[in-house]
């Protein structure tokens, strides 16, 4: 009578770890309401650092209203992996304009995921913060309209297309563009009023991100 050999016990199944890549820079999305101008002036060289990685999302198509620029970037972050840990930051950076407080109040207090989204608001719009590099706040409200702060920069720059922005023209002058803009008064909604622009708190971010050495 044959001897029955025991069964061949299973080959132990090992699960191979996934071990995601390492990266020691904090990423900031930032949204904007403009589709050239903001993404060219977060896209100079004097943001770049291995340790701050900023990713601009314009808008496209015309769909500048607040909702469309929050959508925006909520579909970015849905393609990215981002962390607290890593220090990783949403912004939106949008104009004042002609929106009603109501669009604008949408913005606040939103979220993606664990993340707080930010907002970099300008009242009237973007080219105030431009002109701070150069001049000190007005006193009187702005208005966009009919080029009146394009025309402004033209004057004291010699030259200003929004598509084409300089560098040279704002590297040397955030310091100066910091300091006023912190002259900036709120509305009772907590957004600044005319003239006025926290856009400063996104540059100061970027700063404090970056080594002490390498500082804006």
């Amino acid at each position: 009578m044959s001897k029955k050999h025991p069964p061949t016990p299973p080959k132990p199944t090992f699960r191979r770890k996934v071990i995601k890549p390492f990266r020691d820079a904090s990423i900031i999305l930032v949204a904007s309401e403009g589709e050239k101008t903001e993404k060219q002036y977060f896209e100079f060289s004097f943001f770049r650092h291995r340790k701050v990685v900023i990713e601009t999302i314009p808008s496209k198509d015309g769909k500048s209203a607040p909702n469309w620029v929050l959508e925006n970037l909520k579909d970015a972050v849905k393609k990215r992996s981002l962390s607290h840990k890593q220090q990783d930051h949403l912004w939106v950076v949008i104009d004042r304009d002609e929106w009603k407080p109501e669009d604008l109040l949408e913005l606040k207090n939103q979220r993606c995921g664990f993340l707080p989204i930010n907002i970099a608001l300008s009242n009237p719009c973007f080219e105030l913060w431009l002109l701070l590099h150069h001049t000190a706040l007005p006193e009187k409200p702005l208005s966009c309209q009919n080029d009146a702060l394009v025309n402004e920069l033209r004057t004291i720059l010699g030259e200003y297309n929004k598509s084409n922005l300089k560098e040279e023209h704002y590297m040397h002058r955030l310091d100066h563009a910091i300091a006023e803009a912190k002259k900036t008064t709120y509305e009772d909604s907590g957004f600044p009023s005319n003239p006025g622009t926290d856009v400063y708190k996104l540059v100061e971010l970027i700063q404090s991100l970056r080594p002490s050495k390498s500082k804006l």
